[in-house]
């Protein structure tokens, strides 16, 4: 008995073959879905980019561990403190990418070609083995062919036989649905790769570069500093913020002014393809004196965990005697007036004071006597450069435009007229009992129908 012999082409086709259908099938491509949303969430829930001691504080290795196991040093070593730019997660967007192209070119792409290919029927036996079937008395097909084309369908006739269609983009849908992802893939991996982004707090006068932001090898924070010439609070009418205002100006690497602008939330700098957002503001410190004699002093601020009218607050606290049992708290949660509060040991005495800017108060009925010449505020401002962004939402933009065409149904038609009588059949790739009712009208409008299938 003779073996028959297998090639080592053979082999390879078959092991190709085989290794295409998984990489192109559904089962995989949810798997790799589900397993980049989980890993946006982890991302999304962890903060990213922190220094190493805020992990190691937040995510202690001893005592009342995250989740029962997940350590700092295990989060650092799984790359959890910046996901969006580990080998693995782009390794999973690289095969998410490649697997949505293998089903295109597996699946809808032929799927579409077999659309656009057609040919007519002959034979009223060939006409008869689709699920919506009927005879007609035989009218002019032209009468036929002008019903079908009053219900927006393409129209082929050739002598006794004819051909419709109808909704040949709902089978171009699913493949603008792959293209818009594949893009929005690479619009998010071209960002990680060659982007960067960081935040940078600075009051009025202050002049920073952007040498602390984390870059890639691919992407180098420029060497050009932002200077910070002013930053403001709108208010309405009712005292309620309105809007944050940071006048920031560019300055090259020769001390040249390049660009200026005030930018406000949602209104930010571009320049060099680095964006300034306004991101967030702070109390940063308030300039005050204890008499007309006095110079004037800086103290710094802080953030306090309590708050003033449920606004978050800055404060410092400011001794009066060698042991610290008393002394007063200023406070501010905006750049208007500072709340003065005096302490006794770790009691409060008295009722807050207002102290607005340029007006002397003395505090309660001690002799302490305060004057605050200005509220100073940091302004927050977020530093960005993602070159994926454009992609990611021309990607969005036709991944919406592709899921509307994908619920278009294609439908088909075919009729032949032999003898007395049309024999009608047709097929749709989805909406089918709406298009068994249409099917139905059609027949029963354009000639009486004495049979169906």
């Amino acid at each position: 008995m003779d073996i028959p012999k297998v090639t080592l082409n053979e082999v390879w086709h078959e092991v190709r073959h085989e290794a295409l259908t998984t990489l192109g099938s559904l089962p995989l491509a949810i798997v790799l879905f589900l397993t980049i949303a989980l890993a946006s969430v982890a991302g999304t829930v962890i903060p990213q980019q922190e220094d190493i001691t805020f992990y190691v504080q937040s995510y202690p290795d001893k005592g009342q561990v995250v989740l029962g196991f997940l350590t700092w040093e295990r989060l650092l070593a799984l790359g959890l403190n910046d996901v969006y730019r580990t080998w693995w997660f782009i390794s999973l967007l690289i095969l998410f990418g490649t697997s949505l192209i293998t089903c295109s070119f597996l699946r809808q792409i032929p799927m579409l070609k077999t659309a656009r290919r057609w040919k007519y029927y002959t034979e009223p036996r060939q006409i008869s083995r689709f699920a919506l079937y009927s005879e007609l008395p035989a009218p002019a097909l032209e009468t036929l062919a002008q019903a079908l084309k009053k219900r927006r369908f393409q129209v082929f006739q050739q002598g006794d036989t004819l051909y419709a269609s109808r909704g040949i983009l709902g089978r171009v849908g699913p493949i603008l649905v792959h293209v818009s992802i594949i893009a929005i893939l690479v619009g998010g991996i071209l960002g990680a790769l060659a982007g960067f982004k960081g935040q940078q707090s600075a009051v009025p006068g202050d002049t920073f570069n952007l040498s602390k932001i984390r870059g890639t090898d691919w992407a180098k924070p420029p060497a050009w500093k932002v200077r910070v010439d002013g930053f403001r609070i709108g208010t309405r009418d009712n005292g309620s913020i309105r809007q944050f205002y940071s006048d920031l100006a560019v300055i090259d690497e020769q001390g040249k002014e390049r660009v200026r602008k005030t930018i406000a939330v949602n209104d930010p700098l571009v320049y060099d393809g680095v964006t300034l957002y306004q991101a967030s503001w702070a109390v940063d410190s308030v300039l005050f004196r204890f008499g007309p004699e006095d110079p004037w002093i800086r103290i710094p601020f802080q953030a306090l965990q309590q708050k003033i009218g449920g606004q978050d607050t800055w404060g410092a606290y400011i001794p009066f005697d060698p042991k610290r049992q008393i002394g007063i708290l200023l406070a501010a949660s905006n750049l208007q007036n500072v709340m003065a509060l005096l302490y006794s040991g770790d009691r409060v005495v008295g009722q807050p004071y207002r102290l607005r800017p340029g007006l002397p108060a003395q505090v309660g009925k001690t002799s302490i006597r305060l004057e605050v010449k200005q509220v100073i505020g940091s302004t927050g401002i977020q530093i960005k450069k993602d070159p994926g962004v454009p992609l990611v939402y021309v990607g969005f933009g036709f991944l919406m435009i592709g899921v509307c065409m994908s619920y278009l149904s294609h439908s088909q038609l075919w009729a032949v007229r032999q003898g007395d009588r049309i024999y009608l059949g047709g097929k749709t790739n989805r909406a089918q009992v709406a298009f068994e009712r249409e099917f139905a009208t059609l027949v029963r409008n354009t000639t009486l129908g004495v049979g169906h299938g």
